[in-house]
Protein backbone atom coordinates (compact mmCIF):
# COMPACT_ATOMS: atom_id res chain seq x y z
CA UNK A 1 0.00 0.00 0.00
CA UNK A 2 2.63 2.76 0.93
CA UNK A 3 4.84 1.58 -2.42
CA UNK A 4 1.38 2.28 -4.03
CA UNK A 5 1.10 5.65 -2.43
CA UNK A 6 4.49 6.55 -3.39
CA UNK A 7 4.07 5.57 -7.07
CA UNK A 8 1.01 7.84 -7.08
CA UNK A 9 2.00 10.63 -5.43
CA UNK A 10 5.21 11.09 -8.14
CA UNK A 11 2.96 10.13 -11.05
CA UNK A 12 1.00 13.02 -10.07
CA UNK A 13 4.17 15.12 -9.29
CA UNK A 14 5.30 13.95 -12.26
CA UNK A 15 2.00 15.25 -14.55
CA UNK A 16 1.71 18.29 -12.76
CA UNK A 17 4.95 19.19 -14.12
CA UNK A 18 4.49 18.10 -16.87
CA UNK A 19 0.98 20.94 -17.57
CA UNK A 20 1.79 23.88 -18.35
CA UNK A 21 0.40 26.58 -15.96
CA UNK A 22 -1.49 29.45 -18.40
CA UNK A 23 -0.81 32.51 -16.71
CA UNK A 24 -3.80 34.60 -15.09
CA UNK A 25 -4.45 38.06 -16.74
CA UNK A 26 -4.89 40.62 -14.24
CA UNK A 27 -8.29 42.33 -14.32
CA UNK A 28 -6.86 45.36 -14.31
CA UNK A 29 -5.11 44.88 -17.58
CA UNK A 30 -7.03 46.20 -20.83
CA UNK A 31 -7.87 42.98 -23.18
CA UNK A 32 -8.17 45.01 -26.59
CA UNK A 33 -6.92 48.67 -27.64
CA UNK A 34 -8.02 50.65 -30.54
CA UNK A 35 -7.53 53.83 -32.80
CA UNK A 36 -10.48 55.78 -34.26
CA UNK A 37 -10.95 59.10 -36.40
CA UNK A 38 -13.99 61.01 -37.52
CA UNK A 39 -15.32 63.95 -38.64
CA UNK A 40 -18.08 65.95 -37.50
CA UNK A 41 -21.72 67.45 -39.14
CA UNK A 42 -19.09 71.15 -38.84
CA UNK A 43 -16.39 69.19 -40.13
CA UNK A 44 -14.33 69.01 -37.08
CA UNK A 45 -11.91 66.06 -36.86
CA UNK A 46 -11.26 64.03 -34.17
CA UNK A 47 -9.15 61.36 -33.51
CA UNK A 48 -8.98 58.96 -30.33
CA UNK A 49 -7.24 56.31 -28.95
CA UNK A 50 -8.53 54.16 -26.23
CA UNK A 51 -8.42 50.26 -24.34
CA UNK A 52 -11.31 48.23 -23.90
CA UNK A 53 -11.91 46.14 -20.51
CA UNK A 54 -14.49 43.28 -22.43
CA UNK A 55 -16.79 41.79 -19.82
CA UNK A 56 -16.95 37.94 -19.07
CA UNK A 57 -20.43 37.48 -18.82
CA UNK A 58 -22.39 37.17 -22.55
CA UNK A 59 -26.47 36.45 -21.86
CA UNK A 60 -28.65 34.47 -25.03
CA UNK A 61 -30.98 36.15 -26.91
CA UNK A 62 -32.34 33.55 -28.99
CA UNK A 63 -30.63 30.73 -30.55
CA UNK A 64 -28.36 33.02 -32.56
CA UNK A 65 -27.77 36.30 -30.85
CA UNK A 66 -26.39 36.76 -27.83
CA UNK A 67 -25.15 40.29 -25.79
CA UNK A 68 -21.68 41.08 -23.76
CA UNK A 69 -20.53 44.57 -22.62
CA UNK A 70 -17.03 46.29 -22.15
CA UNK A 71 -15.77 49.31 -20.28
CA UNK A 72 -13.66 51.30 -22.39
CA UNK A 73 -11.67 54.69 -21.87
CA UNK A 74 -10.17 56.57 -24.40
CA UNK A 75 -8.44 60.28 -25.13
CA UNK A 76 -9.03 62.24 -27.82
CA UNK A 77 -7.81 65.92 -29.81
CA UNK A 78 -10.90 67.59 -32.01
CA UNK A 79 -9.42 69.71 -34.40
CA UNK A 80 -11.00 72.69 -35.63
CA UNK A 81 -10.59 76.05 -37.08
CA UNK A 82 -13.63 78.82 -36.84
CA UNK A 83 -13.45 81.35 -39.65
CA UNK A 84 -11.39 84.04 -39.04
CA UNK A 85 -9.03 82.75 -36.92
CA UNK A 86 -5.16 82.35 -37.31
CA UNK A 87 -4.63 78.56 -36.10
CA UNK A 88 -6.49 75.96 -35.61
CA UNK A 89 -8.51 75.43 -31.96
CA UNK A 90 -7.08 72.25 -30.36
CA UNK A 91 -9.30 70.39 -27.55
CA UNK A 92 -8.31 66.98 -25.91
CA UNK A 93 -10.79 65.14 -24.15
CA UNK A 94 -11.32 61.98 -22.30
CA UNK A 95 -14.20 59.46 -22.10
CA UNK A 96 -15.13 56.50 -19.72
CA UNK A 97 -18.24 54.65 -21.84
CA UNK A 98 -19.84 51.00 -20.80
CA UNK A 99 -20.87 49.98 -23.86
CA UNK A 100 -23.62 46.91 -24.91
CA UNK A 101 -22.78 44.47 -27.55
CA UNK A 102 -25.18 42.42 -29.58
CA UNK A 103 -23.14 40.14 -31.16
CA UNK A 104 -23.50 36.56 -33.00
CA UNK A 105 -23.19 33.48 -30.61
CA UNK A 106 -19.69 32.57 -30.56
CA UNK A 107 -18.57 36.15 -31.23
CA UNK A 108 -17.70 36.31 -34.84
CA UNK A 109 -18.89 38.26 -37.39
CA UNK A 110 -21.31 41.10 -37.29
CA UNK A 111 -22.29 43.13 -34.27
CA UNK A 112 -24.04 46.45 -32.59
CA UNK A 113 -22.70 48.35 -30.13
CA UNK A 114 -24.70 51.00 -27.50
CA UNK A 115 -22.96 52.80 -25.01
CA UNK A 116 -23.36 56.21 -23.32
CA UNK A 117 -20.86 57.57 -20.37
CA UNK A 118 -19.28 60.96 -19.29
CA UNK A 119 -16.62 63.13 -21.20
CA UNK A 120 -14.47 65.89 -19.98
CA UNK A 121 -12.71 68.41 -22.15
CA UNK A 122 -9.71 70.85 -21.01
CA UNK A 123 -11.01 73.59 -22.93
CA UNK A 124 -15.05 74.55 -24.27
CA UNK A 125 -15.69 73.36 -27.76
CA UNK A 126 -16.23 76.65 -30.16
CA UNK A 127 -16.64 76.18 -33.72
CA UNK A 128 -18.21 78.30 -36.28
CA UNK A 129 -21.39 76.73 -35.84
CA UNK A 130 -21.88 76.20 -32.38
CA UNK A 131 -19.96 77.05 -28.68
CA UNK A 132 -20.11 74.57 -25.83
CA UNK A 133 -21.25 75.58 -22.41
CA UNK A 134 -19.37 73.15 -20.22
CA UNK A 135 -16.39 71.12 -20.56
CA UNK A 136 -17.97 68.05 -18.82
CA UNK A 137 -20.90 66.32 -21.56
CA UNK A 138 -21.94 63.06 -22.46
CA UNK A 139 -20.54 60.41 -25.32
CA UNK A 140 -23.43 58.77 -26.81
CA UNK A 141 -22.07 55.72 -29.45
CA UNK A 142 -23.99 53.44 -31.55
CA UNK A 143 -22.04 51.63 -33.81
CA UNK A 144 -21.64 48.30 -36.50
CA UNK A 145 -18.95 46.67 -37.05
CA UNK A 146 -16.95 43.16 -38.16
CA UNK A 147 -15.36 41.15 -35.83
CA UNK A 148 -12.92 38.46 -38.00
CA UNK A 149 -13.54 34.90 -37.18
CA UNK A 150 -11.37 33.23 -34.50
CA UNK A 151 -10.06 30.49 -37.04
CA UNK A 152 -8.21 33.11 -39.90
CA UNK A 153 -5.31 34.99 -39.57
CA UNK A 154 -7.16 38.25 -38.78
CA UNK A 155 -8.89 37.33 -35.45
CA UNK A 156 -7.54 39.53 -33.37
CA UNK A 157 -9.13 42.29 -35.74
CA UNK A 158 -12.30 44.28 -35.82
CA UNK A 159 -13.55 47.34 -37.78
CA UNK A 160 -16.67 49.47 -37.20
CA UNK A 161 -18.56 52.85 -38.33
CA UNK A 162 -19.54 54.37 -35.61
CA UNK A 163 -21.79 57.63 -34.54
CA UNK A 164 -20.88 60.11 -31.79
CA UNK A 165 -22.92 62.45 -30.09
CA UNK A 166 -21.48 64.79 -27.59
CA UNK A 167 -23.19 67.13 -25.31
CA UNK A 168 -23.85 68.32 -21.55
CA UNK A 169 -27.36 66.82 -21.18
CA UNK A 170 -29.39 69.77 -20.32
CA UNK A 171 -26.80 70.76 -17.46
CA UNK A 172 -26.50 74.37 -19.13
CA UNK A 173 -27.39 76.27 -21.63
CA UNK A 174 -26.61 76.41 -24.38
CA UNK A 175 -26.43 72.80 -25.33
CA UNK A 176 -26.16 72.17 -29.21
CA UNK A 177 -24.40 68.95 -29.13
CA UNK A 178 -21.75 67.63 -32.16
CA UNK A 179 -22.07 64.46 -34.16
CA UNK A 180 -19.40 62.89 -35.24
CA UNK A 181 -19.05 59.42 -38.05
CA UNK A 182 -15.88 57.35 -37.94
CA UNK A 183 -14.17 54.59 -38.50
CA UNK A 184 -12.62 52.45 -35.65
CA UNK A 185 -10.12 49.86 -35.89
CA UNK A 186 -9.79 47.21 -32.65
CA UNK A 187 -7.00 44.95 -32.19
CA UNK A 188 -7.47 41.97 -29.38
CA UNK A 189 -4.61 41.29 -26.98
Amino acid sequence: VVYLGALALASATVHAAEAPSKPTRSPWLPDHAYVQAGVSDDKTRIALVGVQWHWSKRWAIGSRLAASAYSEISAGRWLTKPDGARAAAWVSSVSLVPVLRVMERDGDGWYLDIGVGPSYSDVLYRSNDRAFSTRFNFRNEVGIGYHWPSNTPHSPHDLSLRFEHYSNGGIRNPNPGIDIVSLRYTWRF
